[in-house]
């Protein structure tokens, strides 16, 4: 049974309405031709289980994220300092374990400390607040479209099975939605439906918020295989283009992704 956990948008607008969409898809209801339900043909094809290079300070960001141990090694990268920084290195390693545990894993935590020593305030707070909050809380709906799950993996992991890539862009969506739910009550996603109610995703590039994307921003540039512009405004850009692609069977199981991990949206009529 389906996580009922949802805030007063979700319960009050979503479930009702995909709910309806899904019944009569299923039923063989037809509210649109059957194109309108398929990815254009020049939709971008994705090679699932494709692998892109990850640098260092990506797989050690994204390893970081999913540690038991994630908010001592944040604690520890934000007091990392030129005199400690030996110390810090052999704490983290010990705390990552494998690989980074290891003469050549322990020379690359001490570059990437190294390089974090030269972030800005900001992309230093965000490196360890995105570390902090940790990703192993996320939830991933055993009916998220495989498309959409791999693709997004693949995006940011470098990996379409790996699924940190989802985690991780569910929980920075959590956290740039919970900084502007404490000023505004906007939605970082807002689904929009037209009369055929064809559901279309489109990411709020948050233009009122300089303050709180450029943090995300920040983070962005400093993982180097992302495949848009390491900035927050690509990234939005980025990802309301890709759902346009999307067939409704695979956007709404992206709203249910949103659902489960209790992230509002804003409901739309076009």
């Amino acid at each position: 049974m389906r996580n009922k956990r949802s805030n007063h948008v979700v319960k009050a607008l979503s479930v009702a309405i995909c709910s309806t969409v899904l019944f009569m898809a299923s039923s063989g209801i037809v509210f649109a031709d059957k194109n309108d339900l398929k990815a254009p043909k020049n939709a971008e094809k994705i090679s699932y289980n494709a692998k892109a290079e990850v640098d260092s300070i990506q797989t050690f960001l994204l390893d970081s994220i999913a540690s038991k141990d994630n908010k001592e090694i944040a604690n520890s990268i934000a007091a990392v300092t030129k005199k400690n920084l030996t110390a810090t290195t052999e704490n983290i390693s010990k705390l990552l374990k494998g690989k980074w545990n290891s003469k050549k894993g322990q020379a690359e935590v001490k570059g990437i400390l190294v390089k974090y020593l030269l972030f800005t305030q900001k992309a230093k707070l965000g490196f360890t607040k995105i570390i902090s909050e940790g990703i192993n809380d996320v939830v991933i709906p055993s009916d998220l479209s495989l498309k959409v799950k791999s693709k997004i993996n693949l995006d940011i992991t470098g990996n379409s099975k790996d699924d940190r890539g989802v985690k991780f862009m569910i929980k920075s969506l959590k956290i740039v939605q919970n900084l502007v739910t404490s000023l505004n009550q906007e939605n970082v996603v807002t689904l929009k439906l037209n009369n055929l109610l064809v559901p279309k995703f489109e990411f709020n590039r948050l233009e009122n918020y300089p303050f709180v994307t450029s943090s995300v921003t920040e983070v962005f540039q400093t993982m180097n295989t992302l495949p848009f512009d390491g900035d927050f405004d690509s990234f939005t850009s980025y990802y309301t283009k890709y759902f346009d692609t999307c067939s409704i069977y695979e956007a709404i199981s992206f709203l249910y992704l949103l659902k489960d991990n209790n992230i509002p949206y804003q409901l739309a009529l076009e």
